[in-house]
């Protein structure tokens, strides 16, 4: 049989433990009271309020062990030792879950079905328009590009052509240059010949006359 002032001063010991568990855990939730949401703050308070209520168990345990008599205890002891195993454990479980619920709590709310799909809509949308935008800012590119090299050929087939045309203007004045030189060529043989046609005519003329 376990002492009864032993066992006393252990079950005032833990409940005094009991207490600043459940008074840190209110002082949390007072803290965190603005994100407490949904079915998280629910089992938190249900928690809660079964932990109160088994600290108010231990207060009675320890009244009725407190009060009895020597004759009382030796009956009792056995079934106020498992009582209060029993008691610990719960209590222990419950401030466990509470601390867990209050933490879910502070968590941001998981997306709803419905708002998931939404969402995920939306950003393949975006990505689409992103691609589409994409898409054609390269076709855009490509156009520039094809413009560009078509004037670059453009300007290189009118140059080609201003330097053939330059080239044909040479070759014909170069052209008219010979046959000018030739005709004048052609010209001072003839005069040549004429002149030394008369020439000849004017001494058989004279030497005529002598006879």
């Amino acid at each position: 049989m376990a002492d009864r002032n032993e066992f006393l001063e252990r079950l005032q010991g833990q409940l005094a433990i009991w207490r600043n568990r459940v008074q840190s855990l209110e002082a949390e939730a007072r803290r965190n009271a603005e994100r407490m949401r949904g079915e998280a703050e629910v089992e938190y308070e249900r928690r809660m309020s079964q932990l109160r209520e088994l600290l108010d168990e231990g207060r009675r345990q320890w009244d009725r062990v407190n009060a009895a008599t020597e004759d009382m205890w030796r009956d009792m002891s056995s079934s106020a030792e498992d009582t209060w195993q029993t008691l610990q454990s719960s209590a222990a479980t419950l401030a466990a879950e509470a601390q867990a619920r209050l933490a879910e709590s502070r968590r941001p709310p998981a997306p709803r079905p419905a708002a998931k799909k939404k969402a995920a809509k939306k950003k393949a949308a975006k990505k689409k328009a992103a691609k589409k935008k994409s898409a054609k800012k390269t076709a855009a590119s490509k156009k520039t590009a094809a413009k560009r090299k078509t004037a670059a050929k453009k300007t290189a087939r009118k140059q080609a052509g201003k330097k053939k045309a330059s080239r044909k203007k040479t070759a014909g004045r170069k052209a008219a240059k010979k046959k000018t030189g030739g005709r004048k060529k052609a010209a001072g043989k003839t005069g040549r010949k004429a002149a030394k046609k008369k020439a000849g005519a004017a001494k058989r003329s004279k030497r005529a006359r002598k006879k």
